[in-house]
């Protein structure tokens, strides 16, 4: 409890410079963001259950927003939004933020204390992945809302399956296990992608004994298998519907000229291609949405 306490404190900390709850950052995406809270609290409202259309977006031509990207978080956002912080919805975001990173630091504290029974360096595992400059500027910079809640469900990931893969038969780590990936699949699709690699390399490379997989091994893929399943009524249309470009986002290797050797070892190299001005991002989400409750 003290060390949640103690990540809970540090997240504040970490997001003072959001600290006022009526200014915004300048970075346009976070008003977009808002703006889909808002829009995942009508849908429940509406009686959508799980979240699908968003009824205000494009003059309230029922476009299927969360039929294709993230319904988990603007689910849960919107529910914060209606019940915890009902006049304000950036101090709905800002919570969101705050338990992702809290979060994220407490599970990874556990998985650590797991791999080394040394408190001390748990701590700092989990002061260092939410502290993580790639942490902060997806919070500050970028304002990449779902990303920011991918990355807080990553720890929870790695300490349900490592639990799941060290205890035998349908224990609850199975069903946390499974739980777990199907709540980031319903959040985050690269981020999926990409933890769905490492942590099956990360797997494997523990695990495979003499070119055979241990029925650990097989146990945790079937609870990977059942985060799949749930996660399936938005995946299926997801995949299904090929002019859509969020099935680019399946995959990582689109974006690997962003990421040079040069520019990941450096702390301060932009990645190559076109500049973009500031004044040909004019499209705000005021045109796309209407920011109200009623």
């Amino acid at each position: 409890m003290r060390v949640f306490v103690f990540y809970a404190v540090l997240a504040i900390g970490l997001l003072a410079p959001m600290a006022s709850n009526t200014i915004l950052p300048e970075t346009p995406d976070h008003l977009n963001y808002i703006a889909e809270i808002v829009q995942g609290r009508l849908a429940i409202e509406e009686g959508q259950f799980p979240i699908r259309v968003a009824p205000h977006v494009h003059s309230g031509w029922q476009y299927p927003l969360f039929q294709f990207y993230a319904p988990l978080t603007y689910t849960v956002a919107g529910l914060v939004y209606a019940w915890i912080t009902p006049d304000n919805p950036f101090l709905a975001y800002k919570v969101m933020l705050w338990a992702a990173m809290a979060g994220g630091a407490l599970f990874m504290y556990l998985t650590a204390m797991l791999l080394t029974r040394s408190r001390g360096a748990a701590v700092l595992a989990g002061v260092a992945y939410m502290s993580a400059p790639y942490m902060l500027v997806n919070v500050h910079i970028r304002g990449a809302f779902t990303e920011v809640m991918g990355q807080g469900l990553l720890p929870v990931i790695l300490y349900c399956t490592l639990r799941c893969y060290m205890t035998c038969g349908l224990s609850p780590w199975f069903f946390a296990c499974g739980l777990s990936w199907g709540m980031l699949a319903l959040t985050h699709n690269i981020t999926f992608v990409a933890g769905s690699l490492f942590v099956g390399l990360f797997l494997f490379s523990i695990d495979v004994r003499r070119w055979r997989l241990t029925p650990d091994l097989w146990r945790v893929g079937a609870a990977y298998a059942t985060g799949l399943l749930l996660a399936i009524y938005m995946l299926a249309p997801m995949a299904s519907a090929n002019y859509l470009s969020i099935l680019d986002s399946m995959t990582v290797t689109w974006s690997r000229w962003m990421t040079p050797l040069s520019t990941l070892l450096s702390p301060v190299s932009l990645p190559p291609g076109q500049r973009i001005a500031a004044s040909t991002l004019g499209v705000t989400a005021g045109s796309n949405f209407r920011l109200h409750a009623g």
